[in-house]
């Protein structure tokens, strides 16, 4: 990725500039699709445990990697724009029951391919 320091902490990346007051904002949103990301990689373990036959387990499995990957590159981002508020970022309660039934729902073994 291309980027330069056009002023002080203001930052240009392919000519988008990222002033010094959007950056904790932009990183909380990706904190938010970081956890998405976690939240879809988990689910695509459980569904892989649970799939009826090795090509619908692989392919799950390769899903729960490409989501990990995809949380790992937000969290990358986040530390790169607002170090300081890695993991600060207070999550929607709907979320976090959206993560509980989804993981009720695969604990009974629904939801799968």
């Amino acid at each position: 990725m291309e980027f330069e320091w056009a002023v002080a902490s203001t930052l240009v990346i392919h000519d988008m500039v990222i002033l010094p007051d959007e950056r904790v904002p932009i990183a909380r949103l990706l904190a938010f699709l970081e956890y998405g990301e976690q939240l879809a990689n988990a689910c695509a373990h459980k569904q892989a445990a649970l799939a009826p036959d090795p090509k619908a387990q692989r392919f799950l499995a390769t899903q729960a990697r490409q989501e990990a990957m995809h949380a790992m590159v937000f969290r990358g981002a986040i530390g790169w724009l607002a170090p300081r508020h890695l993991g600060d970022s207070p999550f929607l309660p709907a979320l976090d029951a959206y993560r509980r039934l989804l993981n009720q729902s695969l604990d009974r073994g629904v939801g799968c391919v």
